[in-house]
């Protein structure tokens, strides 16, 4: 049996074929990153029972490779760590992509940014001996922590979304370069 997907038009690129298919999920198993060459509907044909996900992204380069790290973490199975760490959820990957997506607009991108064992994800910012460790748990909470290996830590809760997203990156700038 053949069940076909259909798919609404990609955003309309600057530039014919600029913008590309983020992630292509087969199961949640199968990345694929491919040219979108025209405005139509793009169709997937599969067997039965085999969900397909497209998003689009006209983002950069450097989003793009944070968001295929995104990726292979939340492929990570159950107990990544050898212990009993959950895998970053969809939740946690959604909401690490919005905070990235604001630190990239102001060019600010992370030093790294890694699985959580306690379930989500970290995002790390460093400078001299100044850290802000920035923690995407599953459940969709984000706690920030201001930290110079001195004085006690700063933590912080971030309430996700746009303006608060904002709101941290200023806290982190001024803290990393005070």
């Amino acid at each position: 049996m053949e069940t076909i997907f259909r798919f609404g038009s990609p955003p309309k690129p600057s530039t014919p074929g600029s913008a590309y298919v983020r992630r292509l999920y087969l199961d949640n198993s199968l990345m694929a990153t491919a040219p979108v060459a025209s405005d139509s509907p793009l169709e997937y044909r599969a067997d039965a029972g085999l969900v397909i996900r497209v998003m689009y992204n006209t983002a950069s380069d450097e989003m793009s490779q944070l968001q295929i790290k995104l990726t292979k973490l939340h492929r990570l199975p159950p107990g990544w760590d050898g212990y009993s760490a959950p895998a970053p959820s969809e939740r946690a990957i959604t909401t690490a992509e919005s905070l990235l997506s604001a630190l990239l607009r102001e060019d600010f991108a992370p030093r790294r940014i890694s699985p959580s064992s306690v379930g989500g994800i970290g995002i790390t910012h460093k400078r001299e001996s100044r850290k802000v460790y920035v923690e995407i748990y599953n459940s969709g909470e984000v706690y920030a922590l201001f930290s110079d290996g001195v004085s006690e830590p700063d933590i912080k809760q971030i309430e996700p979304g746009y303006q608060s997203f904002n709101q941290l990156i200023t806290l982190m700038k001024a803290y990393l370069n005070a």
